[in-house]
């Protein structure tokens, strides 16, 4: 089981990186040992997911993304008809509460933030979780 201040250790190693230069092979390794995931916005359509899962999602405006406990994603017509519980990440596009920032998330997935840069501003406040801590 991942505790809070290893997952904060990730997010820590994150914050400042460049945008298209999120991660490394070190932060993957560690993100993958930990069993934690690592959440960042790309491009103006994309959610990128890497670590523990390794995906990216379609995110266009911002979207809710839904995926089981192991990390399978959900299409979102499937969802009334998914027989479990799912997680929820809310991918936000340049929104009225971070207006210079291009992505954000919110989940109730207990997550550290960090923050990716484009130069000197603010691209994406990202999110770690563990997987362990999926319903």
């Amino acid at each position: 089981m991942v505790n809070k201040k290893v997952r904060e250790q990730l997010a820590e190693m994150l914050d400042g990186r460049q945008y298209r230069s999120e991660t490394n092979e070190a932060i993957l390794d560690f993100a993958t040992k930990n069993d934690l995931v690592i959440v960042f916005g790309a491009s103006d359509d994309l959610i990128e997911f890497r670590g523990a899962i390794d995906d990216e999602q379609s995110a266009w405006n911002g979207d809710d993304h839904y995926f089981d406990n192991e990390g399978d994603f959900i299409d979102s017509e499937d969802v009334d008809d998914y027989d479990g519980e799912l997680n929820i990440i809310t991918s936000k596009w340049c929104t009225l509460e971070l207006p210079d920032v291009s992505w954000s998330y919110s989940t109730e997935i207990p997550h550290s933030t960090f923050q990716i840069k484009e130069g000197n501003d603010v691209y994406c406040v990202g999110i770690v979780f563990s997987i362990h801590n999926l319903k």
